[in-house]
């Protein structure tokens, strides 16, 4: 009698084979779903944009309240130029303080921990 070996190490590995393929499917079979939900989810931000540009649109044409859309303009030019302003000392005292920094280099220093290891090290 021949043993039946060989055919269990064939179908074994069959078994290895499909099961190894139904990982990969399920793993497809996600991506898919999550891409599905990626595209719902762009779909509704792309209608949003559009709600908000139509809104621009008709602000930008005079379609509404004149005056009052010229004194809010206004006050938000004003507000815009503040913030300019205000990112621009922001600028400049940023880059005083890297300049200070980089004239210093505390990476030079040594710690604490660092001289007393090192006279613990001229000591011993």
């Amino acid at each position: 009698m021949a043993p039946p070996q060989p055919q269990a190490k064939v179908f074994d590995s069959v078994r290895q084979d499909i099961h190894t393929l139904d990982s990969k499917i399920s793993l497809i079979a996600q991506k898919l779903r999550t891409i599905e939900q990626n595209e719902e989810i762009i779909g509704r931000t792309i209608v949003a944009h559009n709600e908000k540009i139509k809104e621009l649109d008709e602000m930008a044409t005079g379609g509404g309240g004149g005056e009052r859309e010229i004194a809010v303009g206004s006050a938000n030019t004003a507000d815009i130029s503040a913030l300019k302003k205000d990112i621009e000392d922001l600028r400049k005292d940023v880059s005083e303080m890297r300049y200070v920094l980089n004239s210093i280099n505390p990476l030079e220093y040594a710690t604490l921990d660092q001289v007393k290891d090192l006279l613990k090290e001229k000591k011993g």
